[in-house]
């Protein structure tokens, strides 16, 4: 990972490697030549080392902010072009709605139809009042008949002898 912290950032490592090849040109007369992993560099040599690998990173931050713009660019385009495609879509499959071949050639398929008996309109009908008695499902109306009782109407009507039948015992029946 080399001379700095494996999670320094970009930027800071940008920043640090800078320093190092500004120091290298401030003191190249005191410090000639280093040894790095046993090969010997000049000062020079150094810093355009030190060049390559900043520019590396300058090249890596606006290739990504590069990216960023087009992955934009590309999300704004799908959003108002949605509409269209569909329509297109739309419009071809009145055109071709029958030609099987035809619509392959645009990537599309042939919407499916579906005929129910009325041996299955009976049974899903069953069903889905089945599943809405199971789940105590209401309508807009039947949660609207349904009203709570404070305590003081509680206590209020346990000590009539005849009390009204409230509205939610009308809607279950």
């Amino acid at each position: 990972m080399g001379i700095n912290s494996p999670k320094q950032s970009r930027p800071a490592r940008t920043i640090a490697n800078q320093k190092l090849a500004e120091g290298l040109n401030k003191h190249q007369a005191l410090l000639s030549s280093v040894v790095v992993d046993g090969v010997q560099f000049t000062a020079t040599q150094a810093v355009s080392e030190l060049e390559e690998i900043i520019n590396a990173a300058d090249l890596a931050v606006t290739s990504y902010a590069a990216w960023i713009a087009a992955v934009q660019a590309d999300l704004k385009k799908l959003e108002s072009s949605a509409t269209f495609v569909a329509g297109l879509r739309q419009a071809i499959m009145v055109a071709f709605g029958k030609h099987v071949d035809v619509l392959a050639d645009f990537g599309l398929k042939p919407r499916r139809s579906v005929v129910r008996t009325p041996e299955q309109k009976q049974e899903a009908a069953a069903k889905a009042k089945a599943t809405r008695a199971a789940r105590h499902t209401m309508g807009k109306r039947q949660r609207a008949a349904i009203t709570g009782v404070t305590a003081a109407a509680a206590a209020a009507a346990s000590s009539e002898p005849s009390a009204p039948a409230s509205p939610s015992t009308k809607s279950q029946q």
